[in-house]
């Protein structure tokens, strides 16, 4: 196949994959993130970002991703088009973005490993929350050190973490990577560009925008991790019930410390192997998400989304792939209970049904899956001498 003809190629299979979450965002509503982003944007438009979390602790999202909720919900009352498929037109944009950010990596393959993916596909063209953007600047923070502008990627990771918190916890790994005068540009614009998206709220809110945003605990705990196990367990044999009970709350009070010490962990490790070679970045910011996610006391579907993007990294491409496919079925079938069926419209978490032990089911059996992941990718991620290209 000529390069010419290639290109075509690849470009026209990006155009189907685009227009395909398109036409998943025409046919369908979302879950029951669409309408909490959909008050919280009404709510910031009337009474102004800072205030918007005074008034809910459910207000949980960083500023920029109040401004970005605020902004769409301006832009669809001017043009017409309902909030829910504008928004979730703009997580397609962020899956575009991603795509672009791992081409300027490592080419085609790495750029349409996230865009076939049906997964990706579906938090950012269905789920209906902010997941996409974040893991696209997320990306294009690491494409930007990876191409030696630590003060642009220092920008970039300072307005995912903008979006969603988490990304505040790979700025340390960026440091690790980074030789000496890149890392104090790259803390510099971090610095700064936080500064810039946080602090007026802080200012004007007070400590409850601190409150909300960085004491949010994040998800359920009944079909994902320990808890869910737990739960499971404690509902299929009734004598276990109480023992399960009490795991469940135990978890939930104290999981995040469990967190805390993985997250330092996956540091230690890091760094460490930062005293012998260049850092394999985008490796270790995966084996970072995967920790987050193998511990977590709460969990939302759409947490899954983080990985995918990064999973060629930390695996061979088999493998890879395989884990893109789980993570796939495990979104389509959840998805799929919450919706009462095929086709969906409007994914339910609090739906009952008959069926509602499937998805906690595919729940258990995918966090199993990634802690198994997970002890794969660090054994790789120690013993690679070399950082991976992924290409």
């Amino acid at each position: 196949m000529s390069r010419a003809l290639e290109q075509r190629t690849f470009l026209l299979i990006c155009l189907f994959c685009i227009l395909a979450r398109l036409a998943l965002v025409a046919m369908t509503y979302g879950s029951n993130d669409m309408d909490f982003v959909a008050n919280w944007a009404a709510l910031a438009n009337h009474v102004g970002i800072s205030r918007a979390y005074l008034y809910t602790r459910m207000v949980n999202h960083p500023p920029a991703s109040l401004a970005l909720m605020s902004w769409i919900m301006r832009l669809s009352e001017a043009s017409g088009i309902s909030f829910p498929d504008l928004f979730r037109t703009f997580q397609v944009l962020a899956d575009a973005l991603t795509a672009a950010a791992l081409y300027r990596i490592g080419g085609q393959k790495l750029a349409l490993f996230v865009l076939l993916s049906p997964g990706a596909a579906f938090v950012s063209a269905f789920h209906g929350n902010t997941d996409a953007t974040m893991t696209a600047l997320l990306v294009l923070a690491i494409a930007l050190a990876i191409a030696d502008r630590p003060a642009l990627a220092g920008t970039a990771l300072a307005l995912a973490a903008g979006i969603k918190i988490i990304p505040f916890l790979a700025a340390p790994l960026f440091l690790a990577f980074f030789e000496r005068r890149a890392r104090i540009l790259f803390l510099v614009a971090f610095a700064i560009a936080t500064a810039i998206l946080f602090g007026p709220a802080i200012a004007i809110g007070g400590p409850v925008v601190i409150r909300n945003i960085f004491g949010y605990a994040g998800g359920l705990p009944w079909e994902w991790g320990f808890t869910g196990v737990a739960f499971a367990i404690s509902r299929k044999i009734p004598t276990m019930r109480a023992a399960g009970d009490a795991a469940i709350a135990f978890y939930s009070a104290w999981g995040r410390y469990f967190v805390y010490a993985g997250i330092a962990a996956v540091f230690v490790l890091v760094f460490a192997k930062r005293n012998r070679e260049t850092l394999a970045l985008p490796h270790a910011i995966e084996i970072m998400l995967m920790t987050i996610l193998a511990l977590a006391p709460g969990f939302g579907v759409q947490y899954i989304g983080w990985l995918i993007p990064l999973l060629p990294f930390a695996f061979g491409w088999r493998a890879a792939i395989a884990l893109n496919a789980a993570m796939s079925a495990f979104l389509f079938i959840t998805y799929t209970v919450w919706s009462g069926g095929w086709p969906w419209w409007f994914a339910d978490l609090a739906r009952p049904g008959p069926y509602r032990y499937v998805a906690a089911l595919a729940g258990c059996a995918m966090w199993m899956i990634l802690c198994v992941a997970l002890v794969v990718a660090v054994r790789r991620f120690t013993r690679t001498t070399t950082p991976e290209t992924a290409s």
